[in-house]
């Protein structure tokens, strides 16, 4: 009987998988009808009762098992009883070899035989999700208590003594140190020039630090004004809320402006003596004084002689940074925190330079250290006045030829706001933004 059944079970698989198998490239087998799959033949389940018929594929040795008669059967079929009386038979064709190859997807393999796709194997589901398990215990709390001999503490965990920590030693005494050395106090000292000098000890020498350099050269910041453009420092002074340069200013502006002289300069020594700018400052078209080359702002492009300009804001000019060319309302309120303008002409003039008028002095009081010198001007191509007058530019024009400056004269005590003509050259005085 067992033969018998042994001898169907190629015939049941063959049906099994002919179900699996079909035109590759039209048809997915999704399952593997009455078979399930092991990874390795080694651990095939117990064969009784409960699986009685079922079938099972081996991936590592690709072989198929039947369960008949509580035992596995590997399907291929059992030598048969030797009987002689048959005549031979030619022999039998070589039995095709399968293999399972993994789907690209990597959901299953497909079960290649003699170069014949006979099927495909996919993997199972993921099993449901365990239950959680049970809570743990509640951990013991512990506390630590000082021994009544102060030496240490007592661990106790949920009501139980668990040890004992004692308290360490006292360490060894470390050596004594060093003694220290005797303080030394410093001595600082501000020279007023820039430069402060520090000394600490009587044998040490002093070291010199700066408190800013112009270039090369130490100031003081608080006194004095750097002109970054070429490291000329000015004297400023604040009167009232107003600061203002205490020297004209002389920076070398050469940008052809023109301003009517058709000059190749813009701004001039008096008689053209390098000297004289060094101690007077530069005399300045008003084109120049108001920068109208745009050079370090562009609010006063194009300010010069024959045109006509309203500038909008403060005008830099040819100011250094953070100062602008005053207009006439700030020069006004100058005027008017020394005294008022008739007496500003005397109040602000320097104490000296100033020629005599018959047999009364020029000179000023300077009282307010703004030292206005007697400059000149430079007017048709002529240098005149020098100890007798000087003019400061305003930022306000009158017309196309005229500007407003502020005039200081050796025979009056007043400044006189003086319509002029901006193709002559007068003083500059530049107030902080």
């Amino acid at each position: 009987m067992k033969k018998s059944i042994v001898s169907c079970i190629p015939f049941a698989l063959f049906v099994a998988l002919l179900v699996g198998c079909g035109d590759e490239s039209t048809t997915e087998v999704t399952q593997v009808v009455g078979m399930q799959v092991l990874e390795n033949g080694d651990a095939l389940p117990k064969c009784g009762k409960e699986n009685e018929g079922a079938m099972l594929y081996s991936l590592d040795s690709a072989a198929v098992y039947y369960c008949v008669n509580r035992q596995w059967i590997l399907m291929a079929g059992e030598n048969g009883e030797a009987d002689n009386s048959g005549s031979v038979a030619a022999d039998g064709k070589d039995g095709a070899s399968c293999t399972a190859k993994a789907l690209k997807n990597g959901k299953g393999y497909k079960i290649v035989c003699g170069g014949d796709s006979v099927g495909v194997v996919l993997n199972g589901k993921d099993g449901a999700k365990g239950d959680p398990g049970p809570a743990g215990a509640a951990g013991a709390s512990c506390t630590a208590k000082a021994l009544k001999n102060d030496k240490g503490y007592k661990i106790v965990c949920d009501g139980d003594s668990v040890g004992v920590v004692l308290n360490g030693e006292n360490g060894l005494k470390g050596d004594t140190g060093h003694v220290s050395l005797t303080s030394t106090s410093c001595d600082v000292v501000d020279s007023g020039n820039g430069l402060v000098s520090v000394s600490c000890g009587e044998s040490s020498s002093p070291v010199i630090l700066y408190k800013a350099l112009c270039g090369s050269t130490p100031y003081d910041p608080e006194k004095l004004l750097c002109d970054m453009r070429d490291n000329q420092l000015y004297r400023f002074v604040l009167i009232e809320s107003q600061v203002w340069m205490a020297e004209n200013l002389n920076y070398r502006y050469v940008q052809r402006t023109d301003g009517g002289a058709k000059e190749d300069s813009s701004s001039y020594c008096f008689d053209n003596d390098s000297d004289k700018c060094s101690e007077y400052g530069r005399l300045y078209l008003w084109s120049a004084a108001m920068d109208s080359a745009g050079v370090y702002g562009g609010f006063a492009d194009g300010c010069g002689f024959g045109t006509r300009c309203s500038p909008s804001g403060k005008v830099r000019g040819v100011c250094p940074a953070g100062w602008h060319l005053p207009d006439s309302t700030e020069w006004v309120a100058l005027f008017e925190a020394v005294g008022g303008i008739a007496k500003a002409g005397k109040k602000l003039k320097s104490k000296s330079g100033w020629k005599d008028y018959y047999e009364d002095s020029g000179n000023g009081t300077d009282k307010y250290s703004f030292t206005a010198l007697a400059v000149g001007h430079k007017t048709s191509g002529e240098f005149a006045f020098l100890g007798e007058q000087t003019c400061f530019w305003s930022s306000n024009e009158n017309s196309k030829g005229i500007a407003y400056c502020m005039g200081f004269y050796n025979d009056d005590e007043t400044v006189y706001i003086n319509p002029y003509s901006k193709a002559s050259a007068y003083s500059v005085r530049c107030v902080k933004d």
